[in-house]
């Protein structure tokens, strides 16, 4: 009896490895660490104080529960960029999206700090042990917190623009470089077909 020829799969290909992240990337992957650091206990304080404001029979008024249900949305918008962001890191997200990403949670995070500020100088001031209360106090406090904009959120929105522009440039200066060789070798066969079959010879 003859043996069946048994049928070799061909081999499969290897998954691609991910590009290493540059050394701004792993910055800007860094710096959202910090801001996942601030965001968290910010959510927490917030979700609890609106548990509270739905289950305690006590003296909270509807704006104590919109400013805290408000302020725990924003910053768990903010997680949920981040976590998200982490996991596209290996390419699967793309750059475009990217920026729209850092777009949000910097619009989050500023409507943050534009309800801290405005609660400072409009909201109403509690006071807290006996304690008079101090609406200057607050406004400062607030005014002061800005800071953290700068230093944390913004920048990162900042190089998700640039290293889209840079991708955007060397894509340009990629297919510039494949057309101008296409052409060169477009040149070379019109060349040869111009020219007479002695000089071929």
């Amino acid at each position: 009896m003859e043996s069946v020829p048994t049928a070799h799969s061909p081999p499969r290909p290897s998954p691609s490895r991910p590009e290493p992240r540059s050394l701004g990337q792993n910055m800007a992957h860094t710096v959202g660490v910090f801001q996942a650091l601030i965001s968290f206990p910010l959510m927490i304080h917030a979700g609890v104080f609106t548990f509270w404001c739905l289950t305690l029979d006590a003296n909270f008024t509807i704006y104590d529960f919109v400013n805290a249900l408000s302020n725990a949305f924003f910053s768990a918008s903010i997680l949920f960029i981040i976590i998200t962001q982490r996991g596209g890191n290996s390419g699967d997200i793309t750059k475009e999206f990217m920026v729209w990403l850092e777009v949000a949670k910097s619009g989050f995070a500023s409507a943050v700090w534009l309800w801290l500020l405005f609660d400072s100088i409009f909201g109403p001031v509690h006071n807290s042990y006996n304690q008079p209360a101090s609406r200057t106090l607050r406004i400062a406090q607030a005014i002061i917190s800005f800071f953290v904009l700068p230093f944390l959120f913004y920048p990162t929105l900042a190089f998700a623009i640039y290293d889209l522009k840079t991708s955007w440039k060397s894509e340009l200066n990629v297919n510039a470089r494949e057309s101008g060789e296409e052409a060169d070798v477009d040149e070379e066969a019109a060349a040869g077909e111009r020219s007479p079959l002695l000089s071929r010879e």
